[in-house]
């Protein structure tokens, strides 16, 4: 089971996330942001749960 780090996530660390999801962060925000993900693990998770659930999005019904 998922520990839902979504709903435990900054604002501003939530908003970054979504903006790596969508590829919009400048290169160097992309390296900074990915610097974080390596040093923390609850970072990771809570962007996979959001690759997950963009994913749901995604193949729900139009």
């Amino acid at each position: 089971m998922m520990k839902k780090e979504i709903g435990r996530l900054p604002p501003r660390d939530l908003e970054a996330l979504s903006v790596y999801l969508d590829g919009e962060l400048t290169p160097r925000e992309r390296v900074k942001l990915e610097a974080r993900l390596e040093a923390n693990p609850e970072l990771r998770q809570a962007l996979e749960e959001l690759r997950l659930v963009a994913g749901a999005l995604r193949e729900l019904p139009q």
